[in-house]
């Protein structure tokens, strides 16, 4: 049983931002806006590399493709 409820261009997109992010955060440090980046950035890679996110298992989405069964 798989948990998975990203695809993979959701999965890519996440990584990519999580990366960008992480870069906003270097950029701005020291200050509240660094720590904001920081932090979404983390959920952003954390997310894109599990390929689960917490959010769209509360809202009911998947953005999987659908396997024939």
């Amino acid at each position: 049983m798989t948990f998975t409820n990203e695809g993979a261009w959701d999965r890519i997109i996440r990584l990519l931002a999580s990366v960008v992010l992480g870069f906003a955060s270097w950029l701005t440090w020291p200050g509240a806006w660094a720590m904001a980046f920081l932090i979404v950035a983390t959920i952003a890679f954390i997310t894109g590399l599990t390929g689960w996110c917490p959010v769209y298992t509360y809202l009911g989405i998947s953005t999987r493709k659908k396997t024939a069964v």
